[in-house]
């Protein structure tokens, strides 16, 4: 009786041992993909550099080392790109606009053809 109930335990140990293996529905989900060997600056309350990104869907899913990255993230389809140490500021969009020009052109008005009626309505 002990060793049927010992048998039981230990299958139902590897079951629940088997939720979290990749594939299965509690492991990471493969990330579309991953840019490793880079220094990504995470701005996040540390402060901290990483070396690794995994992205999916346009979303950040992790950051972290090459190896917790990949060892989580990377799938059979997962696409892999080395940086080659160049550096990532994840969520910086650069427009580049000059904001004292953009001001300048807002404090000015458009008299060019206009009616003096409708100049003066603008001052």
């Amino acid at each position: 009786m002990k060793v049927r109930k010992m048998i039981s335990m230990m299958l139902i140990a590897v079951m629940i041992a088997g939720l979290f293996l990749p594939g299965s529905s509690f492991a990471a989900e493969a990330a579309d993909t991953i840019y490793m060997n880079g220094n990504i600056y995470t701005v996040d309350d540390d402060f901290s550099v990483v070396t690794a990104i995994a992205v999916k869907d346009g979303k950040i899913l992790d950051v972290g080392s090459d190896k917790a990255i990949t060892d989580d993230y990377q799938g059979t389809n997962t696409k892999v790109v080395d940086l080659g140490g160049k550096t990532v500021i994840p969520g910086l969009i650069e427009s580049h606009m000059h904001y004292q020009a953009l001001g300048e052109l807002l404090d000015n008005i458009d008299i060019f053809q206009k009616p003096k009626a409708e100049i003066l309505a603008l001052v």
